[in-house]
């Protein structure tokens, strides 16, 4: 069944919102829009969906790491690569990619 274009509209609207934020310095307000698009849409099988989550979690974890917040940011990262495999889409392969370099730099640089 394919994803309710309100969903999707959604998702992306949140998503552009949480970007914005980050780029305007406000980190806990994006946050806050990141885990209401985690909240929203987290649960869905629906891959033009599920490419914004994958990069909400991956931008959810870049703001953690951005406050200093290593753990968080870690772990943030790792719910990403629990959730999302290789080969659903190039989007979320390159999310997923991203992910993984990004945990092995804080694991293995120690700031964790």
């Amino acid at each position: 069944m394919p994803a309710d274009s309100e969903d999707i509209e959604q998702a992306r609207a949140l998503a552009k919102q949480a970007h914005e934020l980050v780029v305007g310095g406000d980190l806990d307000a994006a946050l806050v829009t990141l885990d209401e698009l985690l909240r929203a849409h987290g649960k869905t099988s629906e891959t033009d969906v599920r490419e914004q989550v994958a990069w909400g979690l991956r931008t959810r974890a870049g703001v953690l790491e951005m406050m200093g917040k290593r753990y968080e940011a870690l772990a943030a990262y790792e719910a990403l690569l629990v959730h999302f495999g290789s080969g659903e889409s190039a989007a979320i392969d390159e999310t997923v990619a991203y992910a993984r370099q990004r945990r092995h730099s804080i694991v293995i640089g120690g700031h964790a």
